[in-house]
């Protein structure tokens, strides 16, 4: 089965992130700052009408990064079906081929520990030492890439 990739709106992709990403809080945690803005970028891998693996792409400054035009990724999740098979890379390198499109420069976001080697096989790399906790969801490193 042939995976579809697509930037969709953000309705599109609430249901899983609320499924893989914020599980046990409430639908109202699923939409982030910055989702309806004109820039932002959601896209949407599909095999069929099933909604496999999602990112959220951002125009967005990080006061650790003087990098200009950096984006941030946020809320990339796979359907836990449809894991380890490449769906997510595949989503994750559309993703850095629109923001070239959009003339970006660099890609930075803050990656759950675990997730962590998930990207470095992406080609990205960690921007601090150390990790941080988000409330509630967990440790994460800030990590980071050219596009």
């Amino acid at each position: 089965m042939t995976l579809e990739l697509q930037c969709v709106p953000t309705s599109e992709i609430i249901p899983l992130r609320h499924l893989v990403l914020r599980p046990n809080q409430p639908l109202s945690a699923c939409f982030y700052p910055g989702d309806e803005d004109s820039n932002t970028v959601h896209i949407a891998g599909k095999i069929g009408d099933q909604l496999v693996s999602i990112a959220s792409w951002y125009l967005e400054s990080h006061p650790q990064i003087s990098e200009s035009s950096p984006w941030r990724l946020r809320g990339m999740a796979t359907h836990p079906e449809f894991l380890k098979r490449g769906y997510g890379r595949d989503v994750f390198y559309f993703g850095i081929e629109t923001l070239k499109e959009q003339h970006g420069h660099f890609l930075w976001f803050n990656a759950r520990v675990s997730a962590a080697e998930f990207y470095q096989k992406l080609g990205c790399q960690a921007l601090s030492t150390g990790t941080f906790n988000i409330p509630g969801i967990g440790p994460h490193i800030l990590m980071g890439r050219k596009i």
